[in-house]
Order: structure tokens, then C-alpha cells, then sequence
């Protein structure tokens, strides 16, 4: 099993790399006294999708070499945000109480089911083109553009960190150079061991490779339970379904039109919207989620990749 034990090497660089990038732009934008919250919506909700997103742009490249990556890269997607919103944010809730205002739920929690919904229109002809790909990544564009709007003046929140610049910088660019070299790996050793196993790429993307590439989140998550900063995890959780959902799929179609399986679009992604309902119904419900709701979340995980595994 030398290609999988490579998928989980490259997994492990995508992870390590990622926290540098984090942490080095996180790290500069302080130094330039950038406000913690716009931090907290660029920086962090798309850093802590980097994985996916290299992921995606490396195999719409070797799309248009004539390596067909579409499953991965779709696969990948779906993936991740299986394992965002049952595993992460399950295993969030059991440590520490997760609230979530009535407001919050209304705007971004209604944006993430259009995500997945708007997926699903996509792939609904079994393919996705690039005019496709670019209104998924229109529709994100307009979401931050409209989060952006509704925050409100938060210049008294701007704080600057001192350090060393070049050392920041130094992380950032090395992480980058670590996350490549992780997508290489995790890419072609995936198709590999699809091809081997004569299963389809998208199973070798959701079961292995989906849950790996949410480490990110699940590391960022879990420190702020810890900390009792459970909307910082709902947020980033919920932020990051929804760039999965547009952003890493888009941008790779644009690149090289991509097929969609018939599976994945009349399996996962209804049950990834029935989870993602049934996660803010929680939350609407009780106004946070306890507990017995995050067990549910974590086990309704776990029965989907069982089920994956058994239709396989």
C-alpha cells in the first residue's frame, strides 16, 4: 500500500503546510495592524482551505494533459465539507458549548445550503463548464462582499504585532512550497491507488482525502472550543463549507471542464444538504449546539463513509 501510505504523507504536508501559511499571514497582516476580524475572513476562511484549493488547481492541470482528475477534484470538495460539518464540527461540540445568533443563521447558514444547492445545478448535466465554474466563484465573490458590508466599521479593532517581518514572510512563502509539494504527492498517488484498488477516484477524494485536507479546520476549531471561543469555530466551519462548496470546484473548471458523477450528485450531495439542515437546525432549535446534537453530527459522519464504503 506504498500509494496510500504516499496519499497520507502528502496529506501530512498539506496539513504542516498550511499552518505555516497561516501563521505567517496571520503574522504580517497583525504587523500592519490589520483588524482581527478581517483577519479572521480572509486569512483564516481561506488559508485554512488551502489544501483544497492547490488540490483542485493541480488536478485541473493535469486535466489539461489528458489526466482526467474531475472525481478527485469534485470528490475533494464534497469531501472536506462532509468532514467540516460532521466530524469537525461534531467533535467542536462535544468539547465545548457552540452558540450561534439568529442572524448568523439567517445570512450565512441560508448561504450555505444555496452553496451546495447551486453545486448541484452545476452538475446537473453530469459536467461542469468553465461559465459554470465562474458563476461558482461569482456567487462566493458576492457572499464576501456582502459579509464585508454587514460587519460594520471595526477600525478600533486594529492591532499591530511587532516581529520579525522577514521571518513572517519566510514562513509564509515556505509553507506555500510544503503545500505544493503535498498536493503533488496527494494527487497522483490518489489516482494511483483509485486505479489499483479499481475504485473511483471520488471515494479514494471523500474517505481519505476529504477528511485529511479538513485538519486545518479541525486544529482551528478545536483550539477555540478549548478556548470557549465557539462562534470563532461555528464561523470558521460554516465559512469554510461554503468557499469548499464554490471556490475549489470553480476555480479548477475554469481551468479544464470537469465530468461529475452521477453519484455525487444524486448521494452526497443531498445528504450533504440534508447534514448541513440538520446542523443549523440545531442550532436554530436551541440556539447552540450541546452535546447530544455535536454525537449526532459526528455519527451521521461516520454511517455516511460506511455507506460510501459499502456502495463502492
Amino acid at each position: 500500500m506504498q500509494d496510500l501510505g504516499l496519499i497520507l504523507l502528502g496529506l501530512a504536508l498539506l496539513w504542516g503546510g498550511t499552518e505555516l501559511v497561516i501563521d505567517g499571514a496571520v503574522n504580517i497582516a497583525r504587523r500592519h495592524g490589520i483588524s482581527e476580524i478581517l483577519i479572521g475572513l480572509t486569512v483564516l476562511a481561506i488559508g485554512s482551505d488551502l489544501p483544497e484549493t492547490v488540490v483542485a488547481l493541480h488536478g485541473a492541470f493535469l486535466n489539461l494533459t489528458g489526466v482526467d482528475t474531475s472525481a478527485l477534484i469534485v470528490g475533494n470538495a464534497i469531501g472536506s465539507a462532509f468532514g467540516q460539518i460532521g466530524l469537525v464540527m461534531g467533535v467542536a461540540g462535544l468539547i465545548s458549548y457552540l452558540t450561534l445568533s439568529e442572524r448568523y443563521i439567517f445570512m450565512h447558514g441560508s448561504m450555505l445550503l444555496l452553496s451546495v444547492i447551486l453545486l448541484f445545478f452545476a452538475g446537473q448535466d453530469g459536467a461542469i463548464s468553465r461559465i459554470e465554474g465562474a458563476v461558482l466563484i461569482g456567487a462566493f465573490t458576492i457572499y464576501m462582499v456582502m459579509a464585508f458590508k454587514t460587519r460594520g466599521d471595526h477600525r478600533e479593532e486594529h492591532v499591530e504585532k511587532k516581529g520579525n517581518l522577514f521571518y513572517f514572510w519566510s514562513s509564509l512563502f515556505a509553507g506555500l512550497i510544503i503545500v505544493y509539494a503535498g498536493s503533488e504527492l496527494t494527487v497522483v498517488s490518489a489516482t494511483a491507488l483509485a486505479e489499483r484498488l479499481g475504485v473511483s477516484q471520488s471515494l479514494i477524494a471523500i474517505v481519505i482525502i476529504g477528511a485529511g485536507t479538513s485538519l486545518p479546520e479541525l486544529s482551528i476549531s478545536i483550539s477555540a472550543a478549548l478556548k470557549k471561543q465557539g462562534g470563532l469555530s461555528v464561523g470558521n466551519i460554516i465559512g469554510s463549507n461554503i468557499y469548499d462548496a464554490l471556490v475549489p470546484v470553480g476555480a479548477a473548471s475554469v481551468i479544464a471542464p470537469l465530468r461529475f458523477e452521477r453519484g455525487l450528485l444524486f448521494f452526497d450531495l443531498p445528504v450533504l444538504l440534508g447534514l448541513s439542515a440538520l446542523a443549523l437546525f440545531f442550532f436554530k432549535r436551541k440556539r447552540g449546539l450541546q452535546r447530544p446534537e455535536a454525537m449526532v453530527l459526528v455519527l451521521a459522519y461516520l454511517s455516511y463513509l460506511v455507506i460510501k464504503l459499502f456502495r463502492a
